[in-house]
């Protein structure tokens, strides 16, 4: 029988050459050798170290074997997408450890976290030693039962033992199915023709939606363009009839002067004479005036606008921009922005902030590098950096110049940090536990008239009035009984007695009085001038005109002292053109404009 199993293998057709796996005499167990102790001792050894084995590749929060493993700076080890379920995208993030609960503080894409080496070479062993079925003790076919020492079979298919009879019929049986791969195959092509069909009806389907879209808002613009042109048209008859009735006037007063009587005596003639120079001269003014203002076509609105050279309002511009709020404004809309300087190298900027005892020094707030960063606007040089080891996130500055002081909110330290004007650090206030008034997320600062310091708890959804040297609460404002009405404010700036916050949550600009009674309020949610989408910063320039970085819409908009809307810029980045998001503001008292672009990592001068 031996023999004949061993010519049967010989001649072993085709299909028995890819199902079986040959077993040489010298790998097989010899079972009768073993005493059944011997055995069981076998097998507790082996379960045991899969056992351990299991439990050092399984990842602790799917509960399943380690999928691209990355450890953690604690040395515990996840699936990269069980870590990126856990923490989501984002690179600024503070989580504790699943296993040991210490708090990790990520720095960096979670692709980015070492791989646990180790662990990945043990997966590759045991994922290549998974591929092969080793043999049971007693090795037994498993259609016959019949027990083998040596001729005997393993179906790398099926994973299962055969006796080199039983080996043959099943292979035969495999063979007998390769007639279903082609109707697999068949299933398969129709299946992709199927979805090739709907893909190109699909592709259809948006083709006539872009088409019917366009038509849309090609019929839209035609409908602007005939109501913009409508306007032109009345603008231009308007100026006709105002001329036309200038030049009737102007032979009115022909007339009426050759008209005048001979024979008038001296009270006459200077009567007369006061009447046509009083005529004449506002005649005059008003020949003067005539055409001054232009229309002009923002194509971004498609509205028609004014622009005159010499008039805002009906006021005459006079002398220089910071001479009246008209000069400002009139200024601010003739300008054109574009960047004096351009500085690519802030790591993640927020808050900016001006030094009150040397102006060319701009204080930066920079959340990548845990510090903030002293630079020179004439040289464009770090000149000095704020820092400190429990700085996790610093967000913006404001000063002291009466204490000489420096104040950074730290936005994941949720607490405020003190360095003198000399760059050493002092002391930190607000911090969790050691204050009366515990903030939550801290953003925006500023230092009223009284010395009084203003925090944006945005966490807690109120702005906090304190004491600057003890953090001691001195009054809130958002807060009113159980509710607020401020969502997440995120910067605060002072103008007089003015407190003017940022209400990024509500999309709005909120202007209180020093004591938190509030006075007005400025914009709403949208993309036209005078609303925000997304407002981050404020800065208040001379003569209190208010700049606000419009983050979502991607520009600043400037309000007078009022509020009432003046000029928006979109400004110029060296990559994308305009702003990604605007995270910084500071006006210098010569209207220099200074951003900072969180997204593009730049600061820029206007």
């Amino acid at each position: 029988m031996c023999n004949n199993m061993a010519s049967g293998s010989r001649a072993r057709p085709l299909s028995e050459q890819i199902c079986l796996k040959d077993l040489s005499k010298d790998k097989l167990p010899r079972t009768r050798s073993l005493h059944h102790s011997e055995k069981r001792t076998i097998y507790a050894k082996r379960n045991e170290s899969l056992g351990a084995m299991d439990e050092l590749l399984q990842c602790h929060l799917c509960l399943d074997r380690l999928v691209d493993p990355k450890m953690l700076p604690c040395q515990h080890t996840f699936c990269l997408e069980c870590l990126r379920t856990l923490v989501g995208n984002q690179v600024d993030a503070s989580f504790d450890c699943p296993s040991c609960k210490v708090t990790v503080q990520l720095t960096q894409p979670l692709e980015n976290l070492p791989n646990n080496v180790y662990v990945m070479s043990i997966l590759s062993i045991v994922e290549s030693e998974s591929s092969e079925v080793p043999l049971a003790l007693t090795t037994k076919c498993v259609k016959c039962t019949t027990v083998t020492q040596s001729y005997h079979q393993c179906c790398v298919h099926c994973k299962l033992i055969f006796c080199m009879v039983c080996m043959s019929k099943h292979a035969s049986e495999l063979e007998q199915k390769f007639p279903g791969f082609l109707d697999q195959l068949k299933d398969s092509e129709e299946r992709l023709l199927h979805k090739n069909e709907d893909l190109e009806r699909r592709t259809v389907q948006l083709n006539e939606s872009v088409r019917v879209g366009t038509e849309s808002k090609i019929a839209e613009l035609r409908r602007l363009e005939i109501k913009v042109l409508r306007e032109i048209e009345e603008l231009n008859t308007d100026a006709k009839d105002t001329s036309s009735m200038l030049r009737e006037k102007i032979g009115e007063l022909r007339v009426e002067i050759g008209s005048k009587p001979s024979n008038s005596n001296d009270s006459e003639k200077v009567k007369m004479y006061m009447h046509f120079h009083n005529e004449i001269s506002q005649l005059l003014d008003e020949v003067s005036r005539f055409g001054e203002t232009h229309a002009i076509f923002d194509a971004n609105t498609f509205k028609l606008d004014e622009e005159s050279e010499d008039v805002v309002d009906g006021n005459k511009y006079v002398g220089n921009a910071l001479d009246s709020n008209v000069n400002l404004g009139l200024h601010y809309k003739r300008r054109v922005f574009q960047p004096k300087f351009i500085w690519t190298k802030c790591p993640k900027p927020a808050g900016i902030a001006i030094s009150p005892w040397a102006q060319e020094l701009v204080y930066i707030a920079t959340t990548d590098s845990q510090e903030v960063f002293i630079l020179n606007k004439a040289t464009l040089k770090v000149v000095g950096r704020l820092t400190h080891e429990e700085m996790l996130c610093p967000w913006a500055v404001c000063f002291c110049e009466q204490r000489s002081e420096v104040f950074v909110s730290d936005k994941y330290g949720h607490c405020v940090h003190v360095f003198s004007s000399d760059n050493q650090y002092m002391r930190t206030i607000l911090r969790k536990g050691n204050s009366l008034s515990e903030v939550m997320s801290p953003q925006g600062l500023a230092i009223d008239g009284k010395g009084r310091l203003i925090v944006c708890d945005s966490g807690n959804d109120r702005v906090l009035i304190l004491d600057p040297e003890t953090g001691e609460q001195l009054g809130a404002i958002g807060p009113i009984g159980n509710k607020t009405e401020l969502s997440i404010p995120s910067d605060v700036a002072v103008s007089g007695s003015k407190i003017i916050i940022v209400d990024s949550g509500n999309n709005r600009v909120k202007i209180y009085g020093e004591d938190g009674e509030k006075l007005n309020e400025i914009g709403s949610m949208g993309v036209e001038n005078g609303q925000f989408r997304g407002a981050e910063v404020v800065a208040v320039g001379p003569l209190g005109f208010i700049h606000v970085g419009d983050a979502g819409n991607r520009r600043i908009q400037i309000f007078d002292e009022d509020g009432n809307f003046v000029r928006s810029f979109i400004g110029t980045n060296p990559k994308t053109g305009k702003f990604k998001w605007v995270s910084g503001i500071c006006v210098t008292p010569e209207l220099d404009i200074i951003a900072t672009d969180y997204r593009s990592k730049c600061l820029l001068i206007f």
